[in-house]
């Protein structure tokens, strides 16, 4: 890689002009493109060690690139304060009591809540608060909790009920999956002796397969996940296996 201005990261000293500094993104965006065209393999170590480019700059770089995914996402910056959950167990969630926020990402916040009513315990996703209940983000979140009410199969979290609280914000209660992420059972795979890997790889494509099988039924209902990623698959204590964030 070139040691000019189109070889190196944008540096978040000096000027602050966006314009230069977006052009200079691109121009170094356009140069990975072209190593990757010509089969080049991109190993962040090695680019790092590329003359011109400062792995600090690099490590801003992607911090940035998921903040303007996010804003392209329509999502509001992250790094900027929020509204959100003032409380979760002073929120108004219908019949559902014991709110303890678990989770949190662009358009809502997460709860393990109890359903006195069925006596069990349930999850509850809930819409921001502040200026991410904006009406592209309320549609989202409602296009998320009707698809999947939609989508009834063995691999996919059941949808309990889709409400609103007292202030006004969607909420939708759901089956708790209590586990890990397929991206933390991989991580452990790869933490194992070589010997039990085998086995661990096995189990893991059991796993897939059923990842699989929710996916071809939500195919066949017109539906795709345009999430799809191992810190969306949940794998519960007894094996269960769900596909999450339709």
């Amino acid at each position: 890689m070139r040691n000019d201005r189109s070889g190196a990261v944008p540096s978040s000293g000096g000027s602050r002009d966006p314009r230069r500094a977006i052009e200079s993104l691109g121009q170094f965006c356009e140069e990975l493109a072209s190593l990757s065209r010509g089969g080049s393999p991109i190993d962040p170590e090695v680019l790092a060690r590329c003359e011109g480019v400062d792995p600090a700059a690099i490590a801003r770089l992607a911090a940035g690139l998921d903040l303007l995914g996010a804003v392209l996402g329509g999502e509001e910056d992250p790094t900027r304060p929020q509204g959100g959950l003032e409380g979760a167990d002073s929120l108004a969630l219908g019949r559902y009591v014991d709110a303890v926020q678990i989770a949190r990402g662009g358009m809502g916040a997460v709860l393990r809540a109890e359903d006195p009513d069925l006596e069990r315990t349930v999850a509850i996703k809930v819409q921001l608060a502040g200026r991410r209940a904006r009406p592209e983000s309320v549609t989202r979140f409602l296009r998320e909790a009707r698809i999947t009410g939609q989508l009834e199969h063995p691999n996919i979290p059941p949808v309990h009920e889709l409400a609103k609280t007292p202030d006004g914000r969607w909420y939708f209660s759901m089956k708790l999956v209590e586990g890990r992420t397929l991206a933390e059972e991989l991580r452990r795979r790869g933490e194992l002796p070589r010997s039990r890997r085998p086995e661990a790889t096995l189990r893991l494509l059991g796993v897939i397969l059923k990842v699989c099988d929710a996916l071809r039924y939500a195919h066949s209902r017109g539906v795709f996940h345009r999430d799809l990623k191992p810190a969306n698959i949940m794998i519960g204590e007894f094996g269960e296996v769900l596909v999450m964030d339709w």
